[in-house]
């Protein structure tokens, strides 16, 4: 019996039915966070094809998940030998990313959504261009997975029992505190509960890649959406948090009908307390106009004052084991209170 949790299939870089041509990096290993083991493939070089022969599955819509950077150039995609539109009516996929710092990437942001396809298997073709977009530093494209979307699972209904965390590394670590300490709390007091915990956005990722939070929860099918932003979030030229965070908020409210919770930006070592209070206090602000819950973990664990040490912080940035139990501990007393959608999902 499938499972009714994850009604999508996933279809992996490595997986017998992709075939590549002879340009691309295939096998490499995306070690970030939750997607720890991960294998995807890049290329530089225009022409070059990667071909999912899918004979198994019908299906409607998909999701591919691709390489996006600061440094990501522009794909194109074909299902059934027709190229497809992107959002802008052309058929270039811009897979630019703004990510804080050149160097980092996302290996699998959840880029494209094709949809309106007739049901059916469907060969589907993802073709480098060897082009860059007008922000893009480089013309490097690739690919994760794609999710074939169940065509009987109503895309975005909400599946009991299903949590999203949304954020970067701060809430995407493997062991962090909303990932074994959040769920170590849970399972001491619903011993058995069938809580899924799924996760979006990756390391050093900006709240720039909300614009495709809509895909995320395509594929996740979540009851209840967490958004933590983090100190790579905080103003720069192209991105507007507090636009990005309403934004989400809306999207969860009034495309999907499922409540989000906002969580407060970290304190991080030797920044400059303006930055990110002023943020905050538009987060906090967010969270009454629209009466979401709030997650305070600056107020809790800094008072929002600047940490001219780090007594509950790895590395200036991250919280230690520490400050992971008291942010869970946080975050638990907040989720269980009454009238939170979690406890009501419990």
């Amino acid at each position: 019996m499938a499972d009714l949790l994850s009604p999508h299939s996933k279809v992996k870089s490595t997986h017998a039915e992709v075939s590549y041509t002879a340009g691309w990096m295939q096998g490499q290993t995306d070690n970030s966070g939750h997607n720890t083991g991960d294998k995807y493939a890049t290329t530089t070089a225009a022409g070059e094809v990667i071909t999912i022969a899918n004979d198994t599955l019908a299906f409607t819509d998909a999701i591919l998940f691709v390489y996006g950077a600061q440094h990501a150039g522009i794909l194109q995609v074909k299902v059934d030998g027709v190229l497809q539109k992107a959002p802008d009516g052309s058929t270039d996929w811009d897979c630019y990313l703004y990510i804080d710092g050149q160097v980092n990437a996302m290996k699998n942001a959840a880029m494209i959504h094709l949809t309106g396809l007739p049901r059916a298997t469907h060969k589907v073709e993802i073709i480098s261009t060897g082009r860059k977009g007008p922000k893009s530093s480089g013309t490097t494209v690739g690919f994760n997975y794609m999710y074939i979307l169940d065509p009987d699972t109503k895309l975005g209904r909400p599946l009991d029992g299903v949590i999203l965390w949304y954020g970067d590394s701060n809430s995407d670590r493997s062991g962090g505190w909303c990932d074994k300490q959040i769920k170590r709390l849970i399972n001491n007091c619903w011993p058995g509960n069938r809580i899924r915990h799924e996760y979006a956005t990756r390391p050093s990722l900006s709240s720039d890649y909300i614009r495709f939070m809509p895909n995320e929860i395509r594929a996740k099918n979540p009851s209840f959406l967490s958004l933590m932003l983090n100190t790579n979030d905080l103003p720069r030229p192209e991105i507007d948090s507090k636009a990005n965070v309403e934004a989400a908020i809306k999207i969860c409210r009034d495309d999907f009908g499922i409540p989000i919770q906002l969580c407060t930006i970290l304190p991080r070592y030797g920044l400059n307390e303006y930055s990110w209070n002023k943020v905050n206090a538009q987060i906090r602000e967010l969270a009454s106009k629209y009466s979401t819950p709030l997650v305070d973990l600056n107020t809790y664990i800094s008072n929002n004052t600047t940490m001219t040490t780090t007594p509950f912080m790895a590395d200036g940035i991250h919280l230690d084991a520490v400050g992971d139990n008291l942010a869970a501990h946080h975050l638990f007393d907040t989720m269980t209170a009454p009238g939170h959608p979690f406890r009501t999902m419990l």
